[in-house]
């Protein structure tokens, strides 16, 4: 009995490793969204090859072309393939005998985790404050954007495109980001639109930050918003599951503009 009980805990816990294996976005569980890629080595690129996916329900896209010796099939998973398993088959068929072989795998798409956002900022008082600064003041400030993909094994790099919008009393300079590369001057007065790619991940969430100077006339309400246009992963170009938490505003408070203090004569 006891045997039987280790026997059963053993493969339960087999099964179970199995299926958080096929939860971070393999080529038989994938991430809506994602694209993969399904190779074979046929005996001769010059006999008939096929590829097939049934059913054939309009939920993806594909193609396949040679890759020196072997024959590789390219999918994206559309958002109607979640939860349907596909059976991905290829033949190859003997220019001289006819004889066909057949080789098959079973693909079924999950729901996307992967999961790109910026976090909500507070409002902060101009960097004069507390002083007898007047005039143009440069305040420092940051945005944070986090990425989740709900497992602490699968650690794709990252990409996010992304716009800056001061009003018109603030100006930026000295854009600069925690991780990854920037396809901007990060110092200076950058221009946007910017796109900050191989952004690298470690566990479930990731963060990086956007660090840069504002500087506006010190009396003068000062906003900058961060908005996200695009993000993915760069292991299979999964897209972000949602854009629903890809906006926020930096708002630095006005100091008063009080006068100077005067005394009688």
């Amino acid at each position: 009995m006891k045997n039987l009980l280790k026997f059963t805990m053993t493969l339960a816990i087999m099964l179970l490793g199995t299926v958080v294996g096929f939860a971070q976005n393999t080529g038989q569980a994938p991430f809506v969204g994602s694209t993969h890629q399904y190779t074979v080595t046929p005996e001769s690129t010059s006999n008939t090859l096929n590829w097939s996916i049934a059913p054939n329900d309009g939920n993806f896209s594909s193609s396949n072309a040679l890759d020196g010796s072997n024959s590789v099939l390219t999918v994206t998973w559309g958002a109607g393939s979640s939860g349907t398993t596909y059976t991905i088959t290829f033949t190859e068929e003997d220019a001289t005998s006819n004889c066909i072989a057949t080789r098959t795998i079973t693909v079924t798409p999950a729901d996307n985790d992967f999961d790109v956002s910026v976090p909500l900022v507070s409002a902060i008082c101009n960097s004069a404050t507390n002083s007898s600064t007047q005039g143009d003041v440069t305040t420092q400030i940051q945005f944070t954007v986090q990425m989740d993909n709900e497992s602490a094994t699968w650690n794709p790099n990252w990409e996010i495109e992304f716009d800056l919008s001061p009003n018109a009393a603030a100006s930026i300079t000295d854009l600069v980001p925690s991780a990854g590369t920037a396809d901007w001057t990060t110092t200076g007065t950058p221009t946007g639109p910017f796109k900050l790619t191989a952004i690298p991940s470690s566990g479930a969430t990731t963060t990086i930050t956007l660090t840069m100077q504002v500087t506006g006339d010190a009396n003068t309400l000062q906003e900058v918003q961060l908005e996200i246009t695009s993000a993915k992963e760069l292991d299979h170009n999964t897209p972000d599951k949602d854009e629903d938490d890809w906006i926020q505003t930096q708002t630095i408070n006005a100091v008063p503009n009080t006068s100077a203090i005067t005394t009688d004569n």
